[in-house]
């Protein structure tokens, strides 16, 4: 059976991909395992916000990439602050101590 996107889904990956050119990624930082990321970002306007990834790949239909988990947008006026929140928004970040 060959692999198949809805419309609803090409849509929702067109806007993600149109959103995320208007951001300038800062920083990576992946888990342990390299299945799981966040991506540090900042935006046009200059605050800086971050999206949780994950990794996905499917053989059948030979795609590969990341995708983002969802979640609430964030706005934070400096890197440093992002990255404080980072920590206590992402939990398997909770224990790991980031620069």
């Amino acid at each position: 059976m060959p692999f198949t996107l809805d419309l609803d889904s090409r849509r929702r990956s067109l806007i993600s991909n149109v959103i995320r050119m208007k951001e300038a990624p800062v920083e990576t930082i992946y888990a342990r395992g390299g299945k799981r990321r966040v991506v540090i970002f900042q935006r046009a306007s200059g605050s800086y916000g971050y999206r949780e990834e994950y990794h996905y790949k499917n053989d059948l239909a030979h795609v590969e990439g990341w995708a983002s988990l969802g979640g609430n947008a964030c706005y934070y006026e400096d890197l440093e602050t992002a990255k404080r929140e980072l920590v206590d928004n992402v939990a398997w970040l909770a224990k790991r101590k980031i620069g």
